[in-house]
């Protein structure tokens, strides 16, 4: 699963359209798995349903950091969500707009 394969420390996700990640010896050594934004936003649209996602009609992804972090910093306080998958569905945003930029610009996700 290009979704479940997800890091957020290694490995990038590239917009050709492959059916199951590939990492091998190399890859991992060479920082981290290949995943696809094709496989990644069909994994997405499938799951949205299930926390309250309409895919056809996303909400707006979470803004991007006011200015530079600290590593260990979060880039800012999560938009309040009373769902009981408030913090899913914020990473799901997130990826989302990832995965289609990814796709309209033919550009990594890292």
């Amino acid at each position: 699963s290009h979704l479940v394969w997800h890091y957020d420390h290694a490995g990038a996700y590239v917009p050709v359209d492959f059916p199951v990640p590939l990492s091998d010896d190399a890859l991992l050594a060479g920082g981290g798995p290949l995943g696809s934004a094709h496989g990644l936003l069909r994994e997405l649209e499938f799951v949205a349903p299930s926390i309250g996602i309409d895919p056809a009609n996303p909400p707006a992804a979470p803004q991007p950091p006011s200015g530079p972090t600290a590593l260990e910093e979060p880039a800012d306080p999560i938009p309040y969500d009373d769902s009981p998958f408030a913090r899913e569905r914020h990473v799901w945003l997130g990826l989302h707009a990832a995965a289609t930029r990814s796709l309209a610009q033919g550009s990594m996700i890292i």
